[in-house]
């Protein structure tokens, strides 16, 4: 009797690319909308900062994000973990500066924008990681989010 031995990708019931996407885009929503909530404040709790949640949802998306783009970006020897940790730590202190100045909203959006742009540049060489189009798309999307509602939301428009 031969025994098979099943691999651990058709073992998964959730393949990681969908449950990588399903991730993002529910850290993403918050991102996308939160500042709807500034539009109709007439019967909501005046003494919400809502621009500071928002802040800090992006944050965690952010955070996220960079974190684990850094785990799947593993390269066996090099100066990976250097890289990934300082990438970490830059991220970090960049977030920790956004949620203490009135521009931060600006700095997450150029901090997720050179996370869009780090991934893309992967795609570019032809690397083909299967994550590498999702993480992609979902920093960009936020970066663009990010500076439209910056846009909108000083100009009065909403």
């Amino acid at each position: 009797m031969k025994l098979r031995v099943m691999s651990d990708s058709a073992k998964a019931l959730i393949s990681p690319l969908l449950s990588y996407s399903a991730i993002s885009v529910a850290l993403l929503i918050p991102v996308l909308v939160w500042p709807l909530q500034s539009i109709n404040d007439g019967g909501l709790d005046p003494s919400i900062d809502y621009h500071a949640i928002w802040l800090v949802t992006a944050s965690a998306l952010l955070l996220c994000a960079v974190t684990a783009d850094s785990i799947l970006y593993h390269q066996p020897g090099t100066f990976w973990p250097f890289f990934a940790t300082a990438w970490i730590l830059i991220s970090s202190m960049g977030v920790s500066l956004a949620l203490r100045l009135d521009s931060g909203a600006f700095i997450l959006a150029s901090i997720f924008t050179l996370h869009a742009i780090r991934a893309g540049s992967r795609i570019w060489q032809d690397q083909n990681s299967w994550w590498l189009w999702p993480a992609c798309i979902r920093d960009a999307a936020a970066a663009m989010a990010m500076f439209a509602w910056i846009i909108a939301l000083s100009s009065g428009a909403v």
